[in-house]
């Protein structure tokens, strides 16, 4: 079955009912049976797809969105200004994360990221004044910690925190991708990132 039937049978399974339909042969009944089988072929092709790991977006055919252009001022606030300036609210550490490796382009490797523990300190230290030093210095430590994992558990939750503002196609260009004991990065355009 192809992208488009999966789309058309989906579609039908969300906004219709099978209803009978008389047609002039009076076929009625044969109808009914070919519209239940093929929902039932569609059942399964689209259970079959998320099995394998395929998102909404994609068993649709949603067309991809452009990534959309950041603002981020000096407290580290991200906005988006196609959208009146709404605000990506992210957790203090995940915020952290994503702003080094958006001042990072050319990515990082997370074994390595003890060499960024001060810059990793600066930027959390604007992002939430208000925790104190002590218990900051440790959610520092751990999170340049490698066999921690701490930032494996923080790249993971920004990934999904980052797709409740941003279409599937466009999240994974705003999230941290890269192969297994390489380096990670942000593959969004930094054209698109705009610094206050």
């Amino acid at each position: 079955m192809s992208n488009l039937e999966v789309s058309i049978a989906l579609l039908l399974l969300e906004r219709c009912q099978c209803t009978s339909v008389l047609c002039d042969d009076g076929h009625e009944a044969a109808d009914e049976q070919q519209a239940a089988e093929l929902l039932r072929s569609v059942r399964e092709a689209v259970a079959r797809l998320r099995a394998m790991g395929y998102g909404e977006d994609e068993i649709l055919g949603v067309p991809e969105k452009e990534p959309e252009l950041i603002h981020i001022n000096r407290d580290y606030r991200i906005t988006i200004p196609s959208r009146e300036g709404e605000e990506i609210k992210l957790p203090p550490l995940l915020k952290t994360v994503f702003i080094l490796f958006l001042k990072h382009p050319e990515g990082l490797c997370c074994k390595c990221l003890d060499t960024f523990a001060d810059e990793l300190m600066q930027i959390y230290e604007t992002v939430a004044p208000d925790v104190e030093p002590d218990v900051r210095k440790k959610r520092i430590q751990r999170l340049v910690t490698p066999i921690d994992g701490t930032i494996y558990m923080v790249k993971s939750k920004l990934s999904r925190t980052l797709e409740k503002y941003f279409p599937r196609s466009s999240s994974q260009m705003h999230g941290i991708i890269g192969k297994g004991g390489g380096k990670k990065k942000i593959p969004l355009d930094r054209i698109l990132v705009e610094w206050e």
